[in-house]
C-alpha cells in the first residue's frame, strides 16, 4: 500500500512539473511572436518615414527650382510694382499646394497666364502672317487663320486663332490682303474687340482671272485689345479665297508706331 501511494505521489509530481514546463514554453513562443511583430511594424514605419523624408527633399528641391524660374520670368518682362507683387503673391499661394508630380500643370499655367498678361519690355511690336492654303466658299463671319507666321515681334499674334492681341497700348497700323479666285468676289473686314472697323471687297467675278485687294488702317489700341480678319458678317461673297502657289498670299500684318 505504501508503495502504491509513493508511486502516485511521484506521478503527480511529474505531471505538475511537466505542466509548468509546457506553460513556460507557450509563454516563450508568444513572447517571441510578439517581439517579431513589433520589430516588423517598427521596420515598416521606419521605411515609410524614410520614403516621406526623401519625397519632402525632392519637393523642396523642385520648389527652389520653380522659384528661380519665376524670378527669371519676372525679370524678363517689364511689369509695374503692383502687378509684380500680385504675381509673387499668387506664386507664394501656390507654394503651399501639394505637388503631385515633378511639374504641376496648374501652377505652370497660372504663372504663364500672369506673365503673358503683362506689357513686354521692348517697345517693338510687329507681325506678318499668311494663309498656307485656300478657303473654299467661306461663310459669313468666317475668321481667317493666317497660320504661317513670318514675323511676330512682341508675340501678339496667335497663328492658331488668327487673332492679334495688343501687348502694349498705342497707335497701330494694320494691313491685310485677300486674293479672290477666278469668278469670285470676297468681302473681308477687320474687327477690333468684336466690332467691324473697316472692310474691303476683292472682286474677280466678271473676269477670268484672280484678283487681289488690300486694306490699310490705323487704330489706337489699349493693352489686350483684340484684332482679326474675317469675311463680312452680313454681306455674302461668291467663290473661294486663295493663298499660295500661283495666287500669291492672302496675308495679315500689323505694327506699332
Amino acid at each position: 500500500m505504501k508503495t502504491i501511494l509513493i508511486f502516485c505521489a511521484i506521478i503527480n509530481g511529474y505531471l505538475a512539473v511537466k505542466e509548468d514546463a509546457e506553460g513556460s514554453w507557450i509563454e516563450q513562443v508568444i513572447e517571441k511572436k510578439v517581439k517579431n511583430f513589433v520589430m516588423m511594424a517598427q521596420k515598416q514605419s521606419d521605411d515609410k518615414i524614410t520614403r516621406l523624408e526623401e519625397h519632402i527633399r525632392k519637393q523642396d528641391k523642385y520648389i527652389k527650382a520653380l522659384r528661380q524660374e519665376m524670378k527669371i520670368l519676372a525679370e524678363t518682362f517689364f511689369v509695374k510694382d503692383k502687378n509684380h507683387d500680385n504675381i509673387l503673391n499668387t506664386w507664394a499661394s501656390f507654394n503651399n499646394t501639394k505637388f503631385q508630380s515633378e511639374r504641376n500643370p496648374k501652377v505652370t499655367t497660372e504663372v504663364k497666364r500672369l506673365i503673358n498678361s503683362q506689357p513686354v519690355l521692348s517697345t517693338d511690336v510687329a507681325f506678318t502672317a499668311v494663309m498656307s492654303s485656300c478657303i473654299p466658299h467661306p461663310s459669313l463671319g468666317h475668321t481667317f487663320i493666317f497660320d504661317q507666321v513670318k514675323t511676330n515681334t512682341g508675340s501678339g499674334y496667335n497663328k492658331y486663332s488668327g487673332h492679334f492681341m495688343a501687348p502694349q497700348e498705342g497707335i497701330y497700323v494694320f494691313s491685310w490682303t485677300v486674293v479672290a479666285d477666278y469668278h469670285s468676289y470676297v468681302r473681308s473686314e477687320i474687327v477690333i474687340n468684336g466690332s467691324q472697323f473697316s472692310y474691303i471687297m476683292t472682286d474677280g467675278q466678271e473676269i477670268h482671272d484672280i484678283h487681289t485687294a488690300s486694306g490699310l488702317i490705323t487704330a489706337y489700341l489699349n493693352h489686350g485689345d483684340d484684332v482679326y480678319i474675317r469675311t463680312h458678317s452680313s454681306l455674302p461673297g461668291v467663290g473661294n479665297v486663295c493663298s499660295g502657289g500661283i495666287y500669291g498670299f492672302t496675308s495679315f500684318s500689323g505694327w506699332k508706331i
